[in-house]
């Protein structure tokens, strides 16, 4: 959904998530093991998918 960086060029990534986006989408809310503040770094979002969704390799995708 949203991407921020700092000046050492870390970011961080707020996730949107659907199974069917017509009928329900929601924002996922990182741990502090997967993120900071509630956002995602792309690592931290790759193994909360690989440990809460055995789906197989995560496959992510930006829009623009």
């Amino acid at each position: 959904m949203d991407v921020c960086s700092n000046s050492r060029g870390g970011k961080l990534c707020l996730i949107g998530y659907s199974f069917m986006p017509a009928q329900q989408f929601h924002i996922e809310r990182a741990d502090d093991r997967y993120g900071k503040e509630g956002w995602f770094t792309l690592e931290g979002y790759e193994q909360y998918l690989r440990e809460n969704l055995n789906y197989g390799d995560p496959v992510l995708r930006r829009f623009r």
